[in-house]
């Protein structure tokens, strides 16, 4: 054995050394038709690697980095003066079965889930159109999009209601946006017959199927699963038919568009016009190569406003895998089976940081699997790890600070903001969203000071004590401007805003006069007020001594009546 390795080891060197066999063409990181390599470098070469367009693979860390590449990655590190330990990934080929092979048991059994193996692709088409057929009254399958290989992208809806417009929350689980982590993909696949075929008959589930309005998506990069052959998975790819690693594609809240310097991909674009369209509240992106439940940020070191929730909800999600795997060693990475995203290794244009920050979500990062294309002789024991604590996940959707906001007169739901005092920071606030007018704000145990504003109305700042995994419902009325000028066509343009330590009021009215700006907090409490000289379209007052948090900015005409002009909430971060 010896021999052999020693053989193999002289083999290696001289791949590596012959630079006659390097690409001359231009480098392919994820080139399916080059040898790749698990390669370890000091973390000192993290730098020079984004450089090169190069990010880093699970087990990075502050002393260490890992990343996959070909031999010019290898190359280009011995160049730069580093002394790289390097690992040849083998070709992966896993048990795969097709929808001819189980048609029979298909069409007898409508919770079947094939448990020994992988679905073709066409059986993973079957599946979810099954579940979808067989249980109308509360399934739906979605085609989010249509890849140039033909391939789709789909989601399935669970919920008592799926085709009307509820006042409930929306989760999203998904899963092997990395073509080869597929622990995730299985177990979606039997989260979704879970769910389904005990509508009715288990009590909890049929609760949180009624109250919930429940999307899953299996394969997030089709493309990358099943490569040329879809009937057999065989040497998948993290990235998509371009090569390209969609979970750096995303826009990013501290780099930008394009943070990877690639085109969005097919696979990105579909994703971000299906945040855009459905406003998750709460979603899990299920990946592998590592056990442990990542949270925001990935991008920023500083914590998101909401880290003590996270923590919990993390710390929860951990504790009862150990359990449910009887504590032999499954998810007790890093600290304890849960990190912070940034404190494990940070990355820029994950879908994570996309979600939570442009959309106002919360999307955590599950790593399922130390082994990325998770061999079925596993799935059941993943299966059963994992069961307990996605149900839990699901559940604390409906939790935390909920409620409708509508108008105070005609009880017509308001699209409105809902933001904590003191608290929020970097878009952790939420919206109130249509045509319901429904909100979800997720807080850990405590008393909040919550500001309910829209346009048009008068805000309203509610004292809220929020518990844990319970949900807290607090309905929000806000009163309409009444005044018969308040919503005068020369006044609707007004916006007011907070900018290098002045309060600025813009397009104001060329023809107004007697106008008065009164600056407020949040609990009516006049802070300042300052009159506003006639004819000038801007005006700015000098507020930097402000505390950050949100303040009421009013502006009035003194007449013989006090005629309230404008209103809006102004947030100084």
């Amino acid at each position: 054995m010896r021999f052999y390795r020693f053989l193999l080891s002289l083999l290696l060197v001289a791949i590596l050394a012959g630079g006659d066999l390097l690409s001359q063409t231009g480098r392919q990181i994820n080139s399916a038709d080059e040898q790749q390599f698990r390669v370890e470098v000091r973390a000192s070469a993290n730098q020079l690697l984004r450089q090169e367009g190069y990010t880093p693979d699970h087990g990075s860390n502050a002393t260490v980095t890992y990343v996959i590449g070909g031999r010019e990655l290898i190359e280009l590190l011995r160049r730069s003066g580093y002394q790289p330990s390097v690992e040849p990934i083998d070709g992966v080929e896993v048990a795969t079965v097709t929808l001819q092979e189980v048609q029979s048991r298909l069409s007898a059994d409508n919770c079947f889930v094939p448990l020994d193996a992988y679905p073709s692709y066409a059986l993973y088409e079957s599946l979810l159109e099954g579940f979808a057929d067989n249980y109308p009254e509360i399934a739906r399958i979605h085609e989010l999009g249509v890849l140039a290989s033909g391939r789709r992208i789909l989601a399935l809806e669970i919920t008592d209601q799926p085709d009307e417009e509820e006042a409930e929350p929306k989760v999203l689980l998904t899963s092997s946006m990395h073509g080869d982590e597929l622990g995730g993909f299985h177990v979606s696949l039997r989260l979704i017959s879970e769910l389904v075929c005990n509508y009715g008959n288990d009590v909890e589930l049929t609760n949180l199927i009624n109250t919930t309005e429940i999307w899953i998506n299996p394969l997030a990069n089709p493309d990358g699963t099943y490569r040329d052959d879809n009937t057999i998975i065989s040497e998948p790819t993290r990235g998509n038919a371009n090569f390209i690693d969609l979970n750096r594609n995303f826009p990013d809240p501290d780099n930008g568009d394009h943070p990877d310097g690639n085109a969005y991909q097919p696979e990105t674009e579909i994703f971000m016009q299906f945040a855009e369209d459905y406003a998750f509240d709460l979603s899990l992106n299920i990946h592998g190569g590592a056990e442990v439940f990542n949270y925001p940020w990935d991008t920023y070191a500083q914590r998101t406003a909401d880290d003590n929730w996270w923590k919990h909800i993390a710390r929860q999600y951990a504790d009862s895998c150990q359990h449910t795997a009887g504590h032999n060693g499954y998810m007790d990475a890093l600290n304890n089976g849960i990190t912070n995203g940034y404190d494990w290794y940070p990355i820029y244009g994950g879908r994570q940081d996309y979600t939570t920050y442009f959309h106002h979500g919360r999307e955590a990062t599950l790593e399922i699997s130390n082994i990325k294309t998770t061999p079925p002789e596993q799935f059941e024991f993943i299966w059963n790890a994992n069961r307990r604590p996605l149900i839990n996940f699901i559940k604390q959707a409906g939790y935390g600070l909920r409620g409708v906001v509508r108008d105070s007169l005609t009880a017509a739901p308001l699209g409105a903001s809902v933001f904590i005092d003191g608290h929020d920071e970097y878009n952790s606030d939420v919206y109130s969203k249509m045509p319901t007018g429904r909100y979800h704000r997720y807080l850990k145990a405590g008393i909040y000071n919550v500001l309910f504003s829209a346009e048009g109305y008068h805000p309203k700042l509610v004292a809220c004590f929020v518990g844990d995994d319970e949900p807290t419902f607090k309905d929000v009325n806000l009163l309409p401007i009444q005044s018969s000028n308040s919503t005068l066509a020369d006044s609707e343009l007004i916006t007011a805003f907070y900018q290098s330590g002045s309060l600025y009021l813009d397009h104001l009215p060329e023809d107004h006069h007697n106008w008065h700006l009164e600056l407020l907090s949040v609990d009516g409490r006049r802070i300042t007020t300052s009159g506003i000289p006639g004819g000038r379209r801007r005006f700015n007052l000098r507020v930097g001594y402000l505390a950050p948090g949100a303040y009421i900015c009013r502006v009035h005409e003194n007449g013989k009546q006090r005629v309230l002009r404008f209103s809006s909430v102004v947030r100084k971060k």
